[in-house]
């Protein structure tokens, strides 16, 4: 009897969510529109080539040198194998990271248990999507960037920017703490959050001690071009 409940309860959802695409048909449509073009354009272009390598690594069957398989398991407990989910969980971020163990699994190069533990290694963005926030405001009727808590607590206008290494806005909030501001304001506040971004991704890459071809893929990947 519950079942059959349960079962009348799912088919009136998909009845009434049948419905209201019928009636709102246009905008579900260019809901829909958007969705494919954002895989089309972004997601698969982007996680493709990672996908390819993580089938590479898992079907030729390359393993670590002996030395390195060593350090694996005497540090982390893991396997030899364990490397290249590491490897391809930080370099393409949570996705690859997974596919990777879960095909390893498959193969029983690794166990249930092991498999589980990397994916603490699989949870972040990847390095092609670097992200940076500053701070910008008005001070005294002084433009600043970067202000300190002392700036901070007295600024008439501040502004919060978080962008991405290719240049698109995540957030920006901007508020008049004890007075309005101009659009030409703002402009001078995004003025100096983009200076303040820009030298924060340089650092960024610094800090990943990159080769000169491997900045260069990593500019062609956050800049999102073909």
């Amino acid at each position: 009897m519950r079942i059959k409940i349960t079962n009348l309860v799912l088919m009136a959802l998909c009845l009434a969510l049948a419905a209201l695409l019928v009636v709102h048909s246009p905008l579900a449509s260019e809901g829909a529109r958007q969705g494919l073009a954002l895989c089309g354009q972004v997601i698969i272009p982007s996680m493709y080539p990672f996908f390819v390598l993580c089938g590479l690594f898992t079907q030729l069957d390359l393993r670590p040198a002996r030395r390195r398989g060593a350090l694996l398991w005497g540090a982390l407990r893991q396997p030899p194998a364990a490397l290249w989910v590491i490897l391809l969980g930080l370099l393409g971020g949570y996705p690859i990271g997974t596919k990777t163990a879960a095909q390893l699994l498959e193969r029983g190069l690794l166990s249930r248990p092991q498999a589980q533990r990397l994916q603490l290694f699989c949870v972040n963005a990847g390095p092609a999507y670097l992200i940076g926030a500053v701070g910008a405001g008005l001070v005294g009727g002084h433009k600043l960037l970067d202000l300190s808590y002392e700036e901070d607590s007295t600024a008439e206008v501040d502004c919060n920017v978080v962008m991405t290494s290719a240049g698109g806005f995540i957030e920006i909030q901007s508020t008049g703490e004890k007075r309005s501001f101009s659009r030409n304001d703002l402009g001078h506040m995004m003025e100096l959050a983009d200076i303040g971004l820009k030298r924060l991704f340089e650092i960024q890459r610094e800090v990943l001690n990159l080769s000169q071809d491997e900045k260069s893929l990593f500019d062609h990947l956050a800049s999102g071009e073909e």
